[in-house]
Formats: C-alpha cells, sequence, structure tokens
C-alpha cells in the first residue's frame, strides 16, 4: 500500500464539493493547489512573497458563480475539448480548476473580463499541458503568474 506522508505545517486538506476532488489549502500563505504538498526538500524553496500584500487570498471553498456551474456542466460534456472561450462571464477559480480537471486536452482558453485569479491560472498551467493561447487581459492573475505560467508551459502566449 502507498504511504501518504503527513502534511507539512500550515497545510490543510479539503474537498471540492463541485468537482469532487481534494485539494490543499496553507493557512501561512494563503495558497491554495490540487497537488499534495510535500515537506522541504533539500532543494531551495522560492523566497515567499513579501509580507507588504494587500491583496487577501481567495476563500478555499469559494461557492461556484451560475457561469462556473455552466463551465464545469460544459467541461463534463466535453472532457476533449481543445478550445474554450468565456470572455466577460462571472468565471472564478472554482471554474478554471474545474476546467483544468476536466479538460487536459485545451490548446486554447479565453478567460478575458473574467474573475480569475492566479489560483486558477496556474491550475490550468499546471494541467493543461497542450496549451499555447490562453487570454487573460481584465482579470486579477498578476505579471508574476504569468511569468510563472510560461515557465511552467514554454510554446505558451499569454494574451
Amino acid at each position: 500500500a502507498e504511504v501518504v506522508p503527513p502534511l507539512p505545517p500550515h497545510w490543510t486538506q479539503h474537498r471540492d464539493e463541485t468537482s469532487g476532488y481534494d485539494y490543499f489549502y496553507n493557512d501561512v500563505t494563503g495558497t491554495t493547489q490540487w497537488e499534495r504538498p510535500v515537506a522541504d526538500a533539500p532543494a531551495p524553496a522560492p523566497a515567499p512573497p513579501p509580507p507588504t500584500t494587500t491583496t487577501p487570498a481567495p476563500a478555499p471553498a469559494a461557492e461556484p458563480t451560475a457561469d462556473d456551474r455552466e463551465l464545469m456542466e460544459w467541461a463534463r460534456q466535453n472532457p476533449d475539448a481543445t478550445e474554450v472561450r468565456r470572455e466577460g462571464k462571472q468565471i472564478t477559480d472554482v471554474g478554471a480548476r474545474c476546467l483544468a480537471t476536466l479538460c487536459p486536452n485545451l490548446t486554447k482558453i479565453g478567460l478575458n473580463e473574467t474573475l480569475v485569479t492566479n489560483v486558477g491560472a496556474m491550475s490550468l498551467a499546471g494541467s493543461c499541458p497542450n496549451l499555447t493561447a490562453i487570454f487573460l487581459s481584465d482579470t486579477e492573475v498578476t505579471d508574476g503568474c504569468k511569468q510563472r505560467m510560461k515557465e511552467a508551459l514554454p510554446n505558451l502566449t499569454i494574451y
């Protein structure tokens, strides 16, 4: 049987009621992620963000919007989709994370003028290895996050 190591300090495990998948939340950094965190490895960790950050961390169990629910239903019905456009909709990280989980073959994603933040954007970058174009203007996604997305996906163009 696989031995599951205990979570590192400050990490808690939660269930995303919408998708049924578990996710992990760090109450110190406000980080939410799908991958189980591991205790500090010998490799140097990236520097923590400066404590002067004013953006509050999104609540890990945010309620999906009506547009999120519509997107999730579409994602369930189209698991092999390569393109999705949801510009100007009330799409949050809940919808983006569900899309990332259910549609890993996406190559082009349109999310201009949505409520997506770094959490949802990184979920998409981490789960959609074929992603070559993502539209994120007028979202809460930071330039630093966009840089990390490009490092994870060298062929990605962010518009």
